[in-house]
Protein backbone atom coordinates (compact mmCIF):
# COMPACT_ATOMS: atom_id res chain seq x y z
CA UNK A 1 0.00 0.00 0.00
CA UNK A 2 0.91 3.63 -0.02
CA UNK A 3 1.30 4.12 -3.74
CA UNK A 4 -1.21 6.23 -5.64
CA UNK A 5 -1.78 5.43 -9.33
CA UNK A 6 -1.53 8.55 -11.48
CA UNK A 7 -2.33 6.74 -14.76
CA UNK A 8 -0.01 6.05 -17.70
CA UNK A 9 2.32 3.90 -15.57
CA UNK A 10 3.10 6.76 -13.17
CA UNK A 11 2.65 6.31 -9.42
CA UNK A 12 3.12 8.63 -6.47
CA UNK A 13 4.15 7.91 -2.90
CA UNK A 14 3.44 10.36 -0.05
CA UNK A 15 5.93 11.25 2.67
CA UNK A 16 5.67 13.39 5.80
CA UNK A 17 8.90 14.51 7.45
CA UNK A 18 10.66 11.96 5.21
CA UNK A 19 8.52 9.05 6.49
CA UNK A 20 6.63 6.98 3.91
CA UNK A 21 2.92 7.32 4.68
CA UNK A 22 2.10 3.91 3.20
CA UNK A 23 2.14 2.45 6.71
CA UNK A 24 0.99 5.57 8.56
CA UNK A 25 3.08 7.89 10.69
CA UNK A 26 2.97 9.40 14.14
CA UNK A 27 4.40 12.84 14.87
CA UNK A 28 5.08 14.53 18.17
CA UNK A 29 5.45 18.26 18.49
CA UNK A 30 6.12 20.75 21.26
CA UNK A 31 3.66 23.54 21.98
CA UNK A 32 3.60 26.32 19.42
CA UNK A 33 3.81 26.41 15.66
CA UNK A 34 5.50 23.69 13.65
CA UNK A 35 5.90 23.21 9.91
CA UNK A 36 5.32 19.67 8.69
CA UNK A 37 6.59 19.01 5.16
CA UNK A 38 4.41 16.75 3.02
CA UNK A 39 5.99 15.45 -0.20
CA UNK A 40 4.70 13.50 -3.18
CA UNK A 41 7.42 11.57 -5.02
CA UNK A 42 6.59 10.38 -8.54
CA UNK A 43 7.78 7.04 -9.93
CA UNK A 44 7.66 5.53 -13.42
CA UNK A 45 9.13 2.33 -14.90
CA UNK A 46 9.74 4.10 -18.23
CA UNK A 47 9.86 7.67 -19.47
CA UNK A 48 6.27 8.95 -19.16
CA UNK A 49 4.54 10.39 -22.18
CA UNK A 50 3.67 14.10 -22.07
CA UNK A 51 0.21 14.77 -20.75
CA UNK A 52 -1.90 15.24 -17.66
CA UNK A 53 -1.58 12.79 -14.80
CA UNK A 54 -3.74 12.78 -11.71
CA UNK A 55 -4.53 10.65 -8.71
CA UNK A 56 -5.95 11.06 -5.25
CA UNK A 57 -5.31 9.95 -1.70
CA UNK A 58 -6.52 11.01 1.72
CA UNK A 59 -4.25 12.41 4.42
CA UNK A 60 -5.89 12.49 7.86
CA UNK A 61 -4.31 14.57 10.62
CA UNK A 62 -5.44 14.03 14.18
CA UNK A 63 -4.51 15.80 17.39
CA UNK A 64 -4.45 14.18 20.81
Amino acid sequence: GGRVSMGGGVTSRLYINGTDLGGGARLTAPAGTRRVPVEAVLYSQAEPKPGTYQGSSVLVLGYQ
